[in-house]
């Protein structure tokens, strides 16, 4: 783009998630819409999961059919592919499918992120530990999302050694 704001290295470093600032409940959103053939519904958060389908519909298509097929294809091979990044949780119990992610920052100064009221309203700004310094940080959530797109379950601190006996 010809954007005085972006250099010639954004749209290579977009592709990796860089330069993107999306709280994790748009992240959850977004993929949300791509699990649900491109339908994009508010999420909802309850302490019960009951079964009323009162969505409500934020975008019909978050993209082209084709697109999301695409999307879904990737997100699955990254799980259920041999040599995929995250084929240790693969199960022969659930359809599972996934991105792994990077990360370019330096978790060890204090200015990780000014504004820290998203993560801090979900549960996800907390103390952390790496190569002998205390920080804070955001801590990997897994949000498990049931049919109609509400949080069923949240399981913090993941580790993906164990995370499949974990949600399953």
């Amino acid at each position: 783009p010809r954007d005085r704001d972006w250099s010639g290295l954004s749209l290579p470093w977009m592709a990796y998630g860089y330069g993107v600032l999306l709280s994790p409940l748009q992240i959850l959103s977004f993929y949300n819409g791509v699990a649900n053939d491109g339908e994009m519904v508010k999420p909802i958060f309850r302490k019960i999961s009951n079964s009323s389908n009162n969505k409500i519909i934020l975008n019909p298509s978050i993209s082209s059919q084709s697109t999301i097929k695409i999307a879904k294809s990737l997100l699955y091979d990254v799980v259920n592919k041999d040599g995929g990044t995250a084929n240790n949780i693969r199960s022969s119990s659930y359809k599972i499918a996934g991105k792994t992610g990077t990360a370019q920052v330096d978790y060890t100064t204090e200015n990780v992120q000014e504004d820290k009221s998203v993560h801090e309203l979900y549960g996800t700004w907390q103390l952390k530990k790496f190569m002998g310094k205390e920080y804070m940080g955001t801590v990997r959530t897994t949000f498990i999302i049931d049919e109609q797109g509400k949080i069923e379950n949240i399981i913090e601190k993941v580790k993906t050694k164990d995370h499949t006996a974990q949600i399953l």
